[in-house]
Parts: C-alpha cells; structure tokens; sequence
C-alpha cells in the first residue's frame, strides 16, 4: 500500500482470536452472557493476534499536526 504525503500511518486495526464461554437457554442468550461476563475478565496480554493493518482515519497526533 502506497502512502499518500501527509496520510497518517500511525493508526493501526488489531485482530485478535478469542474465545470465551457463556451460558444460557439460546444462541442470543449465551453471547449475551459471553459479552458480559466472560470479556470483562479476559487477560488481554495472553490474545493471539490474527492480523494487523493500517487503518485509514488518522491518529490524534496528525490531527493535531494539521490544525
């Protein structure tokens, strides 16, 4: 990907592989409790990463750069 002059190359979108448990009676259930209660407690030093790519909105330093 060919950066163009003054385009921000600073913010970048991180993926990551998790999985985590939840309970309940149904599919909307179980992921609700999975958002709820299993996420909030998840060490996030221990997530694989899947893949990193830059993102095209700019980072609050380039922002401030250009005002």
């Amino acid at each position: 990907m060919k950066v163009k002059e003054k385009e921000c190359t600073h913010r970048h979108e991180v993926t990551f592989s998790i999985t985590v448990i939840g309970i309940g009676d149904d599919k909307d259930e179980v992921i609700q409790d999975a958002r709820e209660y299993s996420l909030c407690d998840y060490d996030i030093s221990d997530l694989e990463v899947v893949k990193v790519q830059q993102d095209t909105d700019p980072c609050n330093d380039c922002i401030e750069e250009k005002e």
